[in-house]
């Protein structure tokens, strides 16, 4: 369960992107780096699926993913299949956004996965165009967004959002309307909002509210996907889960365009970080 926000109206970036993941802490996964498919991905890599979470490429797409909670979780398709990884859709996107095809064949394909949400962003002229593709409810078409706020995705409906939405698009407005002085700072105050907690210790009923989930036990059935049922939590056994890697994307409004992404691997010991830091010029899209 994860959390993304973005707003595409700073008067210096084109785009402002920050996002959390979730997950249970012995999945394995590769931290974010440049990989060569088709384009070249700046991503991380869960292990077990293959997939990824949230990444960018150096022709100018931009990709983010969260899981959309359900009970009972939906685990074949229509016809009794079983579902494809949902990190493969920000792959997807990452690889063939500039073909006219890609995105048709994803919403063709949506009912292939479980719930989830994406954000798909292109970079072109200085801009960012930033969409959205879900398949709950199942109707829902693609749809852009232009409004001149910060907006945000986490595990429900964009029309129901979870308290820790609405609270992490305040607390980023807040930041963007500060002075700031360079870009480093910033940074550090947008990852202040990453790290934003009203728990030191955390059950599986407050996730709706936290944007940065401290380490606690969840049921290994839950399968990081959705809030376990009362019964699993008193059969099934538990594993560590919390907010795994907080990561920052900011694209340049003026010529030459340039982003900047920067990952921080918040550890088992949530005060320990790692920063990894990536500059990239758009090479295509401009």
């Amino acid at each position: 369960m994860c959390v993304v926000f973005w707003t595409t109206h700073d008067p210096d970036y084109s785009l402002i992107l920050l996002a959390n993941r979730d997950e249970f802490l012995q999945r394995p996964a590769e931290p974010a780096a440049w990989r060569t498919h088709g384009h070249r991905i700046l991503c991380g890599i869960d292990e077990v699926a293959g997939g990824t979470w949230v990444g960018m490429s150096s022709s100018g797409a931009i990709s983010a993913l969260t899981n959309v909670y359900e009970f009972p979780q939906v685990r074949t398709t229509a016809d009794g299949r079983p579902l494809q990884s949902r990190g493969e859709l920000v792959k997807q996107w990452l690889q063939g956004h500039e073909s006219p095809n890609t995105l048709d064949h994803m919403y063709a394909s949506r009912h292939a996965y479980g719930a989830f949400n994406l954000l798909l962003g292109r970079i072109k002229d200085g801009h960012v165009y930033m969409s959205y593709l879900t398949n709950r409810p199942s109707d829902a078409p693609i749809r852009s967004w232009h409004e001149p706020k910060v907006r945000g995705l986490s595990n429900s409906s964009p029309n129901d959002p979870w308290p820790k939405v609405r609270w992490g698009e305040a607390l980023v407005e807040d930041v963007l309307a500060r002075e700031r002085h360079d870009e480093a700072e910033l940074i550090e105050r947008l990852f202040e909002v990453l790290q934003s907690t009203s728990a030191s210790s955390a059950t599986q009923e407050d996730l709706p509210r936290l944007i940065h989930v401290p380490p606690m036990r969840m049921p290994s059935s839950a399968d990081g996907t959705r809030l376990a049922s009362a019964q699993e939590v008193r059969e099934a056994t538990t594993g560590w889960y919390g907010t795994r890697t907080s990561t920052m994307i900011l694209v340049s409004r003026a010529a030459p365009y340039r982003a900047v992404f920067v990952e921080r691997d918040c550890g088992f010991v949530t005060r320990i970080q790692q920063s990894e830091r990536s500059t990239s010029d758009i090479t295509n899209g401009n």
